[in-house]
């Protein structure tokens, strides 16, 4: 699920968006199964294989399940930290959450990765450790503490989530992403030839002064 540069602010935004601070890093799928966890990049290359404390991710004494009993997180690998920050669920123990909308998708997330002890410091069958980020409705409140806010990760931009949207592959209006100087490092994304999008450049003068009114209400 991919994001599209925001270039307009939505309808109802802050009634029906969430909102929450990127972690810089690798954004990846990390799939448990069979006794091993594996982070794959975009592009279908392994990042690591490893044990982990997510459902059939580690080959204890006391694994169980079946074959079909598999997990998938949508992730970034924070190198700094070492750590997984989960951003989203698409599976968990054989359970499809593709249909699901965000607001369930990221409810069962929060309940259930902590339930694992994925979120536990590494051990001998937990190689990385995973995460959540603060997620917050997109009400004045939550948007300041989201783009001002202190994390314990680097942010690259701010995500914004359409509440009602399923899981989809590939880019979605129902994802976007904000960034400046103020919450990445990485503000401006060139082309192959190095110059700036016409989109993103629209989108920096559209949304800039609409964000800077609605921090200092």
């Amino acid at each position: 699920m991919l994001p599209e540069w925001m270039i307009d602010v939505p309808d109802r935004l802050s009634q029906d968006w969430y909102v929450f601070a990127r972690p810089a890093g690798k954004r990846c799928f990390v799939v448990s199964s069979n006794g091993a966890a594996v982070s794959r990049l975009r592009n279908g290359s392994i990042l690591h294989r490893f044990p982990s404390a997510l459902p059939s991710g580690a080959r204890t004494r006391d694994v169980s399940g079946s074959a079909q009993s598999y997990s998938i997180l949508d992730c970034i690998f924070h190198e700094p930290d070492q750590t997984y920050y989960a951003i989203d669920m698409l599976c968990w123990r054989g359970y499809s959450l593709y249909d699901c909308t965000a607001e369930f998708r990221f409810f069962w997330l929060n309940s259930k990765l902590a339930e694992t002890g994925a979120c536990e410091p590494p051990s001998q069958y937990h190689r990385y450790r995973f995460s959540l980020v603060p997620v917050y409705n997109c009400d004045h409140s939550g948007l300041h503490a989201a783009y001002t806010g202190a994390a314990p990760y680097v942010k690259d931009g701010l995500l914004f989530y359409n509440k009602e949207a399923h899981y989809q592959t590939g880019n979605t209006p129902l994802a976007l992403v904000w960034k400046d100087e103020n919450c990445s490092q990485y503000v401006i994304d060139t082309d192959s030839q190095g110059n700036v999008p016409k989109q993103q450049q629209v989108y920096f003068h559209a949304f800039s002064l609409s964000l800077s009114l609605s921090l200092s209400l």
